[in-house]
């Protein structure tokens, strides 16, 4: 099974998806119910179902095919309950590691267009949770990211999000204890669960007590639990005096009666030890560590390229001194885990991948590995990876042991995990959604996605092929690079009609690697029309990913009004109208748009802030553009080379692009931030 990433790249090979029951014969039992193991066994699935389960000598296996269990240890596939995923090699590093279900933390439309293909079983998996977009009290202008700027926007977003689909609602450091209560209010009565970080302005208590029952990262658990007399000097969790504070210790007693309090509630907390301990380290020293050095090579160019950009060791900030205080609250928030622990409060693994310095899949046997070093039991550790998650979510009936009627998603270790975990580290085989993978099958899965960067293409696609009638044409290319790597290309086309209108398309070829968005290949395709001014009649953007594409379609009405249609990757279908006056197209919108507004501005003494409109991460917006000289000196005819800008606003945000232009008026270079766009040869 062949599965092609919407033409945007290499792609992924699957076993076939089983056609007949399979046995799995002669094999141990760890069905997780309890800390058990049922020797020699034979286990039948079915269409991706448990079928029976009994002793070898009384299940018959006529007809079927048959993996031989002997001397293994079969058990349910893993949970990874805060991932970030949107690559598609993802798919591979989970599964070959045996994680079979993972919760997304921050969703949009591209995690539900996947979440249906992998319930078709289009994909093998691993099966996927998403929360909602982020809710938080400020605009990031990212598609997981939503702004709640009060109570009523807070309900009215929450309904929106339970009416989308998504299956829980996140919530982040920013927002007041109002209209965290907002949200937790309407999440109530849509059913729907509240997770994420507690806010900076709340204790976890007054969390609990507006109706939160799921925290993230143990971020903030601090507050309130400080020795006694020793007051917290700030609110942010990374501050540096925030952080020494935490690291003296906190009032171990005081946490052992809200560990208490979570379990009589059912709260639960996902710590996300794995990520709290790797992610600060210097970029070189990471990927070379012992725990990296020889899995770094399935991590994504685009993805190394992130983590070496948030590196904090190259920031201006006495580094040192703030990462030793970061490793010393670490060991504080391990302790706080084996308190939990402790006291019943219900925990969750999850590793926060694709943050710096984690892998995908690996990342769980690390975190496995971290809950028995704060004093779990290999069972009780597993627990937190298999029957938890099932409670946690609900799906106690479906899945999370290994029972007659649930889910046949199982991995095969080669010795019993309940003596050591270590050993699920190298797993024999997987199973999940109704696919086989042998150990073959999980090793091809790796070597592929060790070799996917060898195999970007950013090819060139064919753009200006539309109206006949035209009074001249311009076409060219450009190669999109961080330092010495190409990421992408932009392809363009420039026809005016004999009205004096233009027609842009244009389509933008790039990979990208963030946390928060889409990585991989993909594709953006825009066409404008363009009145004679360059103001918008008309825009069509198209976004290609390996998931599948949306589409975008702005229009200027007799009202002089846009009307903003879109089909999501899912393909839900939504509508807006925004009141304004004809807009120019901003540089995200259409990169090659902005030579032509130079030469305008140039030409009409045009240099006023004007409203512009971009299509991005799923919006539509109104900015306001400048197109302005790039210093204050007035260019001269014959000048080699000379430079204009175009000042993107956005409320706070102000996004710069400079563009270079030779003497014969062609563009040189653009850059923006740490990306630069030069032409092709």
């Amino acid at each position: 099974m062949e599965y092609e990433e919407s033409m945007l790249g290499p792609h992924l090979t699957f076993p076939t998806q089983l056609s007949q029951p399979m046995a799995i014969t002669n094999v141990a039992v760890v069905p997780m119910d309890r800390n058990r193991v049922l020797p020699d066994r034979t286990v039948v699935i079915d269409d991706g179902f448990i079928k029976t389960i009994g002793p070898s000598s009384s299940v018959s296996t006529v007809g079927m095919s048959t993996v031989d269990g002997s001397n293994r240890y079969l058990l349910p596939g893993l949970a990874d309950m805060h991932v970030h995923y949107w690559t598609p090699g993802e798919s591979a590093l989970f599964l070959a590691n045996g994680v079979t279900l993972v919760r997304n933390m921050a969703g949009a439309p591209f995690h539900l267009e996947l979440q249906r293909k992998i319930r078709q079983r289009e994909l093998p998996g691993p099966h996927i949770v998403t929360t909602s977009p982020i809710i938080d009290g400020w605009d990031s202008g990212m598609r997981t990211w939503l702004a709640a700027d009060g109570p009523d926007a807070a309900r009215r977003i929450t309904g929106r999000l339970a009416e989308r689909g998504y299956q829980q609602i996140k919530v982040l450091n920013s927002l007041s204890l109002e209209i965290l209560q907002a949200i937790c209010s309407q999440a109530s009565l849509d059913g729907l669960r509240v997770t994420g970080h507690c806010p900076d302005v709340a204790t976890f208590q007054q969390a609990i007590d507006v109706g939160m029952s799921s925290f993230e990262h143990l971020t903030g658990i601090w507050k309130g639990h400080l020795p006694e007399g020793q007051e917290l000097p700030g609110l942010h969790h990374l501050s540096l005096d925030v952080i020494e504070a935490v690291a003296e210790g906190v009032d171990e007693d005081a946490i052992r009666r809200l560990a208490h309090d979570m379990a009589m509630k059912d709260v639960w907390n996902c710590p996300t030890l794995v990520v709290l301990r790797n992610m600060h380290d210097p970029q070189d020293e990471g990927i070379n560590s012992p725990r990296l050095s020889h899995i770094v090579r399935h991590v994504p160019r685009a993805g190394l390229r992130t983590w070496a950009k948030l590196d904090p060791s190259s920031l201006n900030f006495p580094y040192q001194r703030w990462r030793d205080a970061w490793y010393r609250r670490n060991d504080v928030l391990e302790l706080i885990v084996g308190i939990l622990h402790e006291e019943g409060a219900p925990l969750l693994v999850g590793t926060d991948t694709s943050v710096r310095l984690v892998v995908q899949g690996f990342s769980v046997h690390e975190e496995l590995a971290n809950f028995t070093a704060a004093g779990m039991t290999p069972y009780e550790a597993l627990r937190c990876a298999t029957t938890e998650p099932a409670r946690f979510l609900g799906q106690s009936e479906v899945w999370g042991t290994v029972a007659e009627g649930k889910r046949a998603d199982l991995i095969l270790a080669p010795g019993n995990p309940l003596d050591s975990i270590e050993t699920l580290r190298d797993l024999e085989a997987v199973f999940v959604n109704g696919f086989h993978f042998t150990r073959t099958d999980l090793d091809s899965l790796l070597n592929r996605q060790a070799a996917l960067d060898s195999l970007v293409d950013f090819a060139e696609p064919e753009v200006g092929r539309g109206a006949t009638s035209v009074a001249s044409t311009f076409e060219g290319a450009w190669s999109e690079r961080e330092g010495d790597c190409e990421v992408g290309r932009v392809t363009f086309s420039h026809r005016t009609l004999p009205n004096g209108e233009w027609i842009i398309e244009e389509s933008h070829v790039f990979e990208q690697g963030l946390i928060f968005d889409f990585g991989g290949v993909q594709r953006h395709s825009v066409e404008l029309r363009l009145n004679p001014d360059l103001t918008i009649q008309e825009a069509s953007l198209r976004e290609e990913t390996w998931v599948g594409e949306s589409h975008a379609v702005l229009t200027l009405n007799d009202k002089l009004a846009y009307h903003h249609k879109r089909i999501d990757e899912d393909g839900y279908e939504w509508k807006e109208n925004l009141g304004s006056r004809p807009l120019l197209p901003d540089p995200t919108l259409a990169l090659s748009v902005v030579p032509l507004l130079v030469r305008h501005a140039r030409n009409h003494d045009r240099g006023e802030a004007e409203l512009a409109c971009r299509l991005r991460q799923g919006r539509a917006e109104i900015v306001v553009l400048r197109i302005e000289q790039a210093d204050a000196q007035t260019e001269t005819e014959g000048d080699e080379n000379y430079a204009w800008k175009a000042v993107v606003e956005r409320g706070d945000e102000k996004t710069v692009w400079e563009y270079t232009f030779s003497c014969d008026g062609e563009v040189s270079k653009i850059t923006c931030g740490p990306k630069t766009f030069v032409p092709v040869a």
